[in-house]
């Protein structure tokens, strides 16, 4: 009979602990209920998990070696120690529970299964061949076998076989926990998780047509090689887990190649073992009891799972060694109206302990008497003799005592009224009486209900006024008997029911806005578009913002790789802003091809000043021939040169004549300056 009132699953009616031989497989689907784990293509791991127990059960039950479990069979949710306890009344000989693996860390893909820490209930070979199985059915890479210590600093007691918080145990607990409960009955448990649903690359692969059924043959086959490859060997009766203050252990006898139990029997009700530890203490002292008070950890374990039982606790009583020796340590003397104290102090240990010295308290005598009227007290007055504390005996005001001296009658539409006055003090009090209101015959009102107007027709019997009135509908006033909430892709609905006339009413909710949330973002490169994935954390709805490539941006500041020369060209380079890595390579000139103007402008100034020299040398030369000429001596050889020379003086002397004639007559001194020019060069012809 299962603690608690969990009902066990069977899935294999006809096999439920039939056979000493048949192997005890329990699936746990992982998440359940409000607890959906990661999601794919807006479905909750819940029910991914679910798929695949069946799928998997109903390999191993074709094999027909196996006993098969499911610790849920639908929507429902379990806490890890209520998974456990269905896996020990089955005789489980392992417990195994199926996830798909999620992160925020996108990259991270792969089949992964964890194990215990502790080796005596690690199943490594079966554990690498569903990996390995897993892995190659479906093509997913596999990240092997991973054992993970507790990172709360929870220790191993491998006497309780339970856990705590103490260094002294000297072995760190599970982290996970699944491997941790089995170990606490007994059995090996072990977690698969078959890829990441938050990797794209995995999440297609483990959706993709005929997955889950290529995994579910991938994982029974690893089981069943594990299982029904070696004839069992068993050996002697151990105990597998020990009695304690809730559960009661069991003796089996295990195989020595794959574990499996056999021969499976209680051990002894144990309802006194406790696992206690020190939860607070308090030291014994003069004339007072100490006490340290001490929790089950098993049970204490097990509320935080939310276990229905009680939690176990217990006080041990160190009785007080001695009575207390008390010495006064101050004392503030009373007054008439503020107490005093006496403190005093145990010579042997801390406890101490204060003595109110009451007030002597105030002295009192007779003030004086005042009488009371119609709206002021009155009463006997007590001073104190020796501070100014006083107090009355109060004595009630009398009230006034009215009588009538005037009224109006109300009407059916007006006020009325009645004025009194006192007879000790004048005082007057008017009084208002209200409208009398309309007196109508029956029939003449109806009153207005939720959708119904009403009226007010018919003639006042008092006053005969005509009335002939409407008063609107009330309208519903509603109350909510039931609710479907909308989500972000089912409209909802409310029926209502008016607490007046009972009438129900029913209304569409509408759909509840997306709430999306940053998923995944990939950012743009220089060639490739990026994008940001947005997530509805209401109903895992996906879409993604496109983000354009950046395109390569071309920095301002080169590089040189390679100097120019004087006549050989150099290299240089410019990178992409962008952090991309990409390079523009740039031609560095020569020395001649960046001068090349400056060059040829220089070389043609060369060029004229040679010229220039040349022409300067030509003329010297000429002007020194004619002077040589001028002074050579007569001669038969020279004569034809002279005679040249004098032809052409005489052509000069002819040009300069008629230059001379186009002269102003203005000017007779240049005139004869010239004809005197004129005959002397005649003269030196003719010499």
């Amino acid at each position: 009979m299962l603690p608690w009132c969990f009902e066990l699953i069977v899935t294999d009616t006809n096999a439920a602990f039939s056979g000493a031989d048949k192997i005890n497989i329990v699936l746990d689907p992982g998440h359940g209920g409000s607890n959906i784990g990661c999601s794919a293509n807006g479905i909750g791991e819940k029910e991914y998990t679910l798929r695949l127990a069946n799928l998997i059960r109903n390999e191993l039950l074709a094999n027909g070696s196996f006993n098969v479990y499911l610790t849920r069979s639908s929507d429902t949710y379990l806490e890890h120690y209520q998974r456990a306890e269905i896996a020990n009344n089955c005789n489980a000989d392992i417990l195994v529970s199926l996830h798909f693996d999620g992160s925020e860390n996108t990259s991270l893909s792969g089949v992964t299964v964890y194990n215990s820490v502790f080796d005596r209930y690690a199943m490594m070979t079966l554990s690498n061949s569903i990996c390995q199985n897993i892995s190659s059915a479906v093509g997913i890479s596999s990240n092997g076998v991973k054992r993970k210590h507790d990172t709360e600093g929870y220790y191993w007691n491998f006497e309780k076989q339970w856990d705590c918080q103490d260094p002294s145990l000297g072995t760190l607990s599970d982290y996970y926990g699944i491997p941790t409960w089995g170990a606490k009955f007994g059995f090996p448990a072990i977690i698969v998780e078959h890829g990441f649903f938050s990797n794209a690359s995995d999440r297609a692969k483990l959706l993709a047509d005929g997955a889950m059924e290529a995994m579910a043959r991938a994982e029974a086959q690893a089981i069943i090689d594990y299982y029904t490859n070696h004839t069992h060997v068993y050996g002697s009766s151990q105990l597998d887990y020990p009695s304690n203050c809730v559960y009661q252990g069991k003796y089996s006898q295990h195989c020595s190649y794959c574990g499996h139990r056999t021969n499976v029997v209680p051990a002894d009700p144990a309802p006194d073992n406790h696992y206690w530890i020190e939860m607070e203490s308090i030291e014994a002292s003069c004339g007072v009891d100490g006490k340290i008070g001490q929790t089950c950890r098993i049970t204490q374990t097990l509320k935080k799972k939310g276990w229905p039982g009680e939690e176990h606790e217990n006080v041990i009583i160190i009785p007080a060694p001695t009575q207390h020796s008390y010495q006064m340590i101050n004392r503030v003397e009373p007054t008439h109206t503020v107490d005093g104290f006496e403190e005093w102090k145990c010579s042997t240990c801390s406890s101490s302990f204060k003595d109110i010295l009451k007030a002597e308290g105030h002295s009192y005598e007779y003030a004086g008497y005042k009488e009371p009227n119609c709206t002021e007290s009155g009463g006997h007055s007590y001073q104190c003799t020796k501070c100014a504390s006083s107090y009355t005996e109060t004595e009630s005001a009398l009230g006034h005592s009215y009588e009538l001296i005037s009224s109006l009658d109300p009407t059916c539409t007006e006020e009325g009224n009645t004025v009194e006055k006192c007879t000790v003090c004048s005082f007057e009090n008017t009084t208002v009486i209200p409208p009398l209101g309309h007196d109508l015959p029956e029939g003449s009102v109806l009153e207005a209900s939720c959708i119904e107007k009403g009226y007010v027709k018919g003639t006042c019997k008092r006053c005969n006024a005509v009335l002939d009135e409407e008063t609107p509908a009330l309208g519903h006033d509603l109350e909510t008997v039931s609710e479907s909430p909308a989500t972000c892709s089912l409209e909802g609905s409310r029926v209502s029911v008016c607490t007046v006339c009972s009438t129900e009413v029913a209304e569409t909710l509408p759909l509840l806005e997306h709430v999306y949330e940053e998923s995944e973002n990939v950012p743009p490169t220089c060639e490739k578009e990026g994008y940001v994935t947005y997530t509805c954390s209401l109903c895992a709805h996906t879409y993604s913002d496109k983000k354009e490539a950046l395109g390569h941006k071309k920095g301002t500041e080169k590089a040189v790789d390679k100097e120019a020369g004087f006549f050989k060209a150099g290299s240089a380079h410019f990178s992409c802003l962008n952090g991309c890595g990409r390079k523009y390579t740039v031609k560095l000139p020569s020395f001649i091809e960046e001068h090349r103007l400056e060059l040829i402008i220089a070389s043609l100034a060369l060029i004229l000043l040679a010229a220039a020299a040349l022409l300067f040398i030509f003329f010297m030369k000429r002007k020194k021939s004619k002077a040589e000429i001028n002074e050579a001596p007569l001669g038969d050889d020279n004569e034809e040169k002279q005679d040249e020379a004098s032809e052409e003086d005489t052509a000069e002397e002819s040009s300069g004549n008629e230059d001379t004639k186009a002269v102003s007559e203005e000017q007779p001194e240049a005139e004869s300056e010239d004809s005197t020019s004129k005959e002397d060069k005649e003269a030196t012809a003719t010499v």
